[in-house]
C-alpha cells in the first residue's frame, strides 16, 4: 500500500497532541508531508515516494522565519539531536514501515525515543536550533564540496594517465597541477617531481 493512502493520517494522529500542546498549528497538509508551526518554530513529517515501499520515518525541525533558500539551510532531521554515539541515530534507517500498522509502530517510537527525549529540548531553544540547522547546512557544504573534488580528482588523474602513457610531459602535468598536491597522494607527488626534473634536461 503506498504512503499516500495513510501517511496524513497517521501523522497527524501521532504527533498533533504534543506539538498542539505546545502552541503549534498545522499548515500544510500533502500527500506525504504534514507540517506543524508555532511562532518560532516548525516541524515537518514526511515520506520519500522513491523509498517505498518500504518507508522511513522522517522528522524534521526549523526555526521561523526560515532560513535561507536549500532545505539545507532551514531545517534538520532530528536524528541530530540525539548523541553521535546513539544508534538511535539510524532510526530513519531501521524503522522502516510498508503499511499502516507499521507506521503507526515506527512514528510512536520516534516520538517517544527520539522527539521527546532530545528534539525537544532544541526545538524551544531557539539558539541552538539556529545553531544546529547552520552547522549541519555546513557539513553537507563541506560534503558536497568534496565529493565534486573527489569527482574531478579522478577525472585529472584519469587525463594524466592517458598523456603520461604517450609520454607527453607537459600535458601529464597540466593534468596534474589541477589536483592539489595535498590530494595527491605520495606516489603522484614523487611522480611530477620526476617529470618536472625531465622536462628540465
Amino acid at each position: 500500500m503506498a504512503a499516500e493512502q495513510y501517511f496524513q493520517s497517521i501523522a497527524e494522529e501521532i504527533f498533533s497532541d504534543i506539538l498542539g500542546q505546545l502552541g503549534a498549528r498545522r499548515t500544510r497538509l500533502l500527500p506525504l508531508v504534514v507540517r506543524f508551526e508555532s511562532g518560532e518554530w516548525f516541524v515537518e513529517l514526511l515520506a520519500l515516494a522513491e523509498d517505498g515501499p518500504r518507508y522511513s520515518p522522517r522528522v524534521e525541525i526549523g526555526p521561523l522565519p526560515e532560513r535561507g533558500t536549500l532545505p539545507r539551510d532551514k531545517q534538520v532531521d532530528i536524528l541530530h539531536t540525539v548523541p553521535g554515539n546513539s544508534p538511535l541515530r539510524r532510526y530513519n534507517l531501521e524503522w522502516c514501515y510498508s503499511d499502516p500498522i507499521e507506521m503507526r509502530h515506527a512514528y510512536k517510537r520516534v516520538r517517544d525515543e527520539v522527539f521527546k527525549p532530545f528534539a525537544l529540548a532544541v526545538l524551544l531553544d531557539r539558539k541552538r536550533l539556529n545553531g544546529l540547522v547552520a552547522s549541519r547546512s555546513q557539513e553537507v557544504q563541506r560534503q558536497w564540496e568534496e565529493e565534486v573534488a573527489a569527482h574531478n580528482d579522478a577525472v585529472y588523474r584519469k587525463k594524466a594517465q592517458a598523456v603520461i602513457a604517450k609520454k607527453d610531459f607537459k600535458s601529464f602535468l597540466e593534468q596534474m597541477r589541477k589536483i592539489p598536491e595535498e590530494r595527491q597522494t605520495k606516489a603522484e607527488r614523487a611522480r611530477v617531481r620526476f617529470v618536472e626534473k625531465q622536462l628540465r634536461k
